[in-house]
């Protein structure tokens, strides 16, 4: 191989070494700027998966109130019922109660009436 062969080739060499640094260099800055944005995902990502576990806490307790809701609309009837029971009743003792109240006085008023058949006295 001739000087000037192996100068080329020394050249080729270095310049290839060369490629490879600045290459290399090229990688580690990318992979660094890789890395910081991959610390900005994994941080996101904690943030939503903090926020689905709120979100299900908040579902979870919600069902919990509508299964509580919908068992307290199904008593409704019953204790509709119940009510009505209870008023009738009510509306039938205030019933009773007035009816004798007014018989009572009827015959209060009677017994205090004088009878027109009797004479008033002469004094």
């Amino acid at each position: 191989m001739s000087e000037e062969a192996m100068q080329r080739t020394v050249d080729f060499m270095l310049e290839q070494q060369a490629q490879f640094a600045a290459d290399i260099q090229i990688l580690k800055e990318t992979q660094s700027a890789d890395q910081a944005r991959l610390q900005k995902v994994e941080e996101r990502l904690d943030q939503i998966e903090q926020s689905l576990t709120k979100i299900v806490n908040v579902l979870e307790k919600l069902t919990t109130l509508q299964e509580q809701a919908v068992a307290n609309v199904s008593a409704l009837p019953s204790i509709i019922a119940e009510t009505d029971e209870r008023v009738n009743t009510l509306i039938t003792i205030f019933e009773r109660f007035l009816s004798e109240g007014l018989k009572k006085q009827l015959e209060k008023a009677e017994t205090q009436e004088p009878k027109n058949d009797e004479e008033p006295s002469a004094e």
